[in-house]
C-alpha cells in the first residue's frame, strides 16, 4: 500500500491521554512533492479534551481492553479546495508525524476510538469500519502515514463502526468513545510541532429501569440496540456510553438531539401488551438519568373493574308493627 518515492520521517510526538509514548524513527514513504520544494517534518501531538464525565462506580461495567487508536487524514489545500494528500492508522503508543511542503496550507481530520463494551474489528492488523482506506479497504495499523492523492480514511466522519465479524455486527452508534476534531490551513512553516485536542464525539444514558410486574420488555433505540428485561430480573441500573453518527457537529459544543426509543411489553404468552415510543434528549459530553416504569393490571386475565370513589349514604326505615 506504501507509494512512490522515498522520504524519511522522523515520528517524534506525545500521544496522551494520561502520558507520553516514546520518540522513535520510521521510514515512510511520500508523492507529490517536486524537486526544490522544501519540506518538513511535522510533529503531532494529540491530546483528548480535558474535563470529566463523572461515571458512578456503583453502576459502571467495562467490558474493554481500554485499546485507543488514531485515524488521520491529511488534505493540502490547492486553488481554495483541499484535495487528498496522506492518511494513517495509528496506535495509543506510537509517535506520529508527517512530511508537509512548506507554504502550503493543510487540513488535518483525526478520529480517536477508545475501545469499550464495543471493540473496534480487525483480522490482523487489518481494521475495518470506520478504518477502510479508499472506501472498501480495510486499512493495516502500521503507524505511518500513506501518501497517496486518490485515496484516505472515507468513514472516519460518520459513525458507522464494525464491531464483530458477522454482518449484523455493524453499529451506527458503537457503545464505544469517539473522539473528533479538524485542523484547517496549517502551513509547517511556521511550526514543526502541531497540538491537536480531539474533541468527545459521544453521550451517555444512565438507564434506571424497573421490571414490569409481568412478562418481560424490550426497548429498542439507536438503530441496532436492544435492551430486555423481564418480570423476575432486578432493577435495571446501567450508565452506556454511545458515539454519535455524525462526528463533526457532534464534536462541537453544545451539541444535541432527541434519541427515539420503543417499548414492546409482551406477556408470558408471547402477546404484546403495550407498544410505545418514547424520547430522551441526550448531549455531546453529557450523561442522560432515564427512568423507565411500566404500569399494567395487578393479574392477567378478565377482573372484575371495582369503584374505587368514596360510598354514598343511603337511609331506609323498617318499621315492624306489632299483631
Amino acid at each position: 500500500m506504501k507509494q512512490s518515492s522515498i522520504f524519511f520521517i522522523s515520528l517524534i510526538a506525545c500521544i496522551t491521554f494520561a502520558s507520553c509514548g516514546n520518540s522513535v524513527t520510521d521510514e515512510a514513504e511520500t508523492s507529490g512533492i517536486s524537486a526544490g520544494e522544501t519540506t518538513k517534518t511535522v510533529s503531532f501531538n494529540l491530546n483528548d479534551e480535558g474535563g470529566k464525565i463523572v461515571l458512578n462506580p456503583a453502576t459502571r461495567v467495562f467490558n474493554t481492553d481500554g485499546k485507543r487508536y488514531y485515524a488521520i487524514n491529511i488534505l493540502e489545500l490547492n486553488d481554495k479546495e483541499y484535495s487528498k494528500y496522506a492518511y494513517g492508522l495509528f496506535d495509543a503508543n506510537s509517535p506520529i508525524s508527517a512530511v508537509m511542503k512548506e507554504g502550503h496550507k493543510y487540513r488535518i481530520d483525526v478520529l480517536e476510538f477508545r475501545n469499550d463494551r464495543d471493540t473496534l474489528y480487525h483480522d490482523g492488523n487489518k481494521f475495518y469500519e470506520p478504518m477502510l482506506s479508499n472506501g472498501t479497504n480495510a486499512t493495516p495499523l502500521e503507524n505511518a502515514f500513506v501518501y497517496d492523492k486518490n485515496a484516505n480514511l472515507t468513514g472516519i466522519y460518520t459513525g458507522k463502526t464494525k464491531v464483530g465479524e458477522e454482518k449484523s455486527d455493524t453499529t451506527w452508534y458503537p457503545r464505544a468513545y469517539k473522539y473528533y476534531t479538524s485542523i484547517d490551513n496549517f502551513d509547517p512553516s511556521t511550526s514543526d510541532k502541531l497540538d491537536i485536542t480531539v474533541k468527545r464525539a459521544f453521550f451517555g444514558i444512565h438507564y434506571i429501569i424497573t421490571p414490569p410486574k409481568y412478562g418481560s420488555v424490550t426497548l429498542s433505540l439507536l438503530r441496532n440496540h436492544h435492551i430486555t428485561i423481564s418480570s423476575t430480573d432486578p432493577v435495571y441500573d446501567e450508565e452506556i456510553f454511545y458515539s454519535f453518527n455524525q462526528l463533526p457537529p457532534a464534536s462541537v459544543e453544545g451539541y444535541n438531539a432527541i434519541m427515539d426509543i420503543f417499548a414492546v411489553w409482551t406477556d408470558d404468552d408471547g402477546n404484546v401488551i403495550a407498544n410505545e415510543k418514547g424520547e430522551i434528549k441526550v448531549k455531546r459530553n453529557a450523561l442522560s438519568e432515564f427512568k423507565i416504569n411500566f404500569i399494567g393490571l395487578k393479574d392477567l386475565g378478565f377482573d372484575i373493574k371495582e369503584e374505587t370513589t368514596p360510598l354514598d349514604s343511603l337511609y331506609q326505615d323498617w318499621t315492624v308493627k306489632a299483631q
